[in-house]
This record gives C-alpha cells, structure tokens and sequence, in this order.
C-alpha cells in the first residue's frame, strides 16, 4: 500500500507541475505563480521538476519587470539542471537568462556566457533550441544597431525551423 501510495503521490506531482507550466504559458500568471511557488518550495518534487518551476517563475517575473528575481530564478533552474538526465532542461532558461542579461549587461561581458551555452547546445543537437538561441543572438545583435548579424542569426533560425519537424 505504501509504494502504490508513493507512485500515487509523484503522479499528482507531476501532473501539478505540468499544469502550473501550463497556466504560465497561456498568461494565467496569478493562478500559476502560488503553484510554482508550492512546487518549487516543496521537498515531494525532484530536482527536474524544481527546475522547470523555477525557469516558468523566472519567465513570469521577467514579463511583471521583476529583472533581478527573473534572473535569479533563471540561474536557479540552470542550477538544479545540471543533474538532470536531459541537457534541454538546461538551455531553456540559460538562453532565457543570456536575453535578459543583454538588455543590461555589457556585450563583452556576455562573451563568455555565449560561448559556454553555444557549445551546450550544439553538443545537444535539438533543432529548436539551436533555432531559439539563433533567434535570441539575433535580437541581441538587432538591440546593439548590428543589423545584418541579426538579420543572418534570425535567417539561420528560419532555416532550421523550416527543416525540424515540430512534433
């Protein structure tokens, strides 16, 4: 009774967790925030599981102007991903965490970052988020009056969409 108790239990866990996501993407910030919240606080969810809440927390301060508590909700995520299976999990909020720190940080700061997190997402070889880190350089570039690296950034990430099916 007790493991059919604990599968029970990580179930609704999960399913929690997918379900705050969810209320973040579609913009139902003040239902998702308390349930991240709940999540990313609590000692039943799994150091994956802490991270997506900490990265949707991160996406919902960011879009309130919270700056600062984006930022470290961001570098939390990344943090907690380190261990977990997947490498997605990481580059998710280590792109969302390199555009937000290119509207206040000196681009030659951000090198370094850029570099690390390029390599990261070559090595992992998922369309998507080469395509998402594409498009967040080329906006970067596009903020500094580099307009045709931005433009050539934003053209690549096309190009890889067009070529990667979304499934």
């Amino acid at each position: 009774e007790l493991d059919e108790s604990r599968a029970t239990d990580d179930k609704r866990v999960s399913v929690d967790v997918q379900k705050a996501i969810l209320l973040e993407r579609v913009g139902q910030l003040a239902q998702s925030r308390p349930l991240l919240t709940r999540l990313a606080r609590s000692r039943t969810t799994t150091p994956s599981q802490r991270s997506l809440c900490e990265f949707a927390l991160g996406r919902i301060a960011w879009e309130e102007g919270d700056r600062r508590s984006a930022f470290d909700h961001y570098r939390l995520a990344i943090s907690l991903a380190e261990g977990v299976p997947d490498p997605t999990q990481k580059c998710w909020p280590a792109i969302s965490l390199l555009a937000a720190l290119s509207d206040s940080s000196d681009p030659s700061a951000l090198a370094q970052m850029l570099s690390e997190l390029r390599w990261e997402v070559l090595k992992l070889g998922n369309a998507h988020v080469l395509a998402a880190l594409h498009a967040h350089v080329g906006s970067m570039e596009a903020k500094r009056g580099l307009f045709n690296g931005a433009q050539s950034h934003l053209r690549r990430a096309s190009e890889i969409l067009a070529t990667a099916p979304n499934v």
